[in-house]
């Protein structure tokens, strides 16, 4: 299937979230300049990386243009690092994928205020992943802080599965939640919980199931009703053939 130019996915989306396409970033040397905007320099480890105080004062700018793959490398290592930690750890990551802020929460959640959010925005973080321990695909309120922080890719992880959401181009806006997402995933959310409701009744399915697969099928359903939005999920390569053992198994 053809891709339609970016130029009508523009006027799609006119209206409902103006610019939320952004300017594409340009990759280059002065890539990671503006991250060292500290008002505080006070730093501390989380789960062994440098974690500063304020969100903008952990890379040094000028460092070089990592490769595509060292990028995946790097974001494989911070993610494999937290992805069977019992807690939640959220990781901002530069555009060469290493670590630039952390914060950790409690068993289902973060806690971060929206005066730091504000604060992150203006680092320009290019990932945004953390860790689900139910392994769950994203929570509203994990792309509501994606747009307010205007990240270009919110990540999340877990024992067995590893989810993705990013715009085709530019970056998540404040805006696009609040005039376009919040309400499409209100709507499928409604959809989705009576589909399931209805399996669970006739006894097709149970409710630890439906809450295992519920946010990722959502997801699913925004991506495919918003042109530009992708949505992916796939499987640690090291935990397929476990989980296909335990499948068989049960």
């Amino acid at each position: 299937m053809n891709r339609r130019p970016l130029e009508e996915l523009e006027a799609q989306a006119r209206g409902m979230v103006a610019g939320f396409l952004g300017k594409v970033e340009e990759y280059g040397r002065e890539l990671l300049k503006g991250y060292v905007r500290a008002h505080t320099r006070g730093k501390s480890e989380v789960h062994g990386y440098v974690r500063a105080d304020h969100p903008g004062a952990a890379v040094e700018p000028g460092l070089p243009l990592a490769t595509p793959e060292e990028r995946a490398e790097n974001i494989d290592r911070v993610e494999l690092s937290i992805r069977d930690l019992p807690y939640e750890v959220f990781i901002g990551l530069d555009s060469n994928g290493n670590p630039a802020w952390a914060e950790h929460g409690g068993a289902y959640s973060v806690s971060i205020p929206p005066p730091q959010q504000a604060a992150m925005a203006q680092v320009h973080l290019g990932v945004f992943t953390h860790n689900h321990p139910s392994d769950n695909s994203f929570s509203p309120d994990d792309v509501r802080v994606a747009c307010r922080i205007q990240v270009k890719e919110l990540r999340v992880v877990g024992a067995r599965y590893r989810h993705s959401l990013r715009l085709a181009h530019g970056r998540f806006t404040p805006a696009l939640w609040t005039d376009v997402l919040a309400g499409l995933v209100k709507g499928m959310e409604d959809r989705t919980w009576s589909i399931q409701q209805s399996a669970i009744n006739r006894g097709e399915l149970t409710t630890p199931q439906g809450n295992a697969v519920f946010h990722h099928l959502v997801w699913g359903e925004v991506a495919n009703a918003f042109p530009g939005l992708v949505y992916e999920r796939t499987e640690w390569p090291d935990r397929k053939e476990k989980a296909g053992s335990s499948d068989a198994a049960a």
